[in-house]
């Protein structure tokens, strides 16, 4: 039952985290492409930062949901096919991350 609340309330609340990271993506390239194109003004670029930030943020709580994916599974699967389990959430992990964005040009990355 406490499951349930928590899951419809992730559901309303803060959505999926896919999407979210694609809709930021998506918006950060108009504004990237604005900004190249000469035409950015500063709420574009202050705007363009914001979006950055959420990018990252919204990659690494990507990251922190698949290692707790892979790690509940483990867990339920009662050390079965750990190996498995272990490569699926590694390679969607790779898959998924941003290693680094392109802001004015430059490579901005979390290192």
């Amino acid at each position: 039952m406490i499951g349930e609340k928590l899951s419809r309330w992730s559901k309303e609340h803060i959505g999926p985290l896919e999407k979210k990271l694609k809709d930021t993506l998506d918006e950060l390239g108009i504004l990237e492409t604005i900004d190249e194109s000469g035409l950015a003004n500063e709420d574009d670029l202050i705007k363009l930062k914001c979006l950055t930030n959420q990018a990252m943020a919204l990659n690494r709580q990507l990251h922190i949901k698949w290692w707790t994916k892979s790690r509940s599974t483990w867990i339920e699967m009662n050390d079965r096919n750990t190996r498995y389990f272990h490569n699926l959430a590694k390679f969607k992990r790779r898959r998924n991350s941003i290693l680094e964005l392109s802001v004015d040009g430059r490579c901005v990355g979390d290192t």
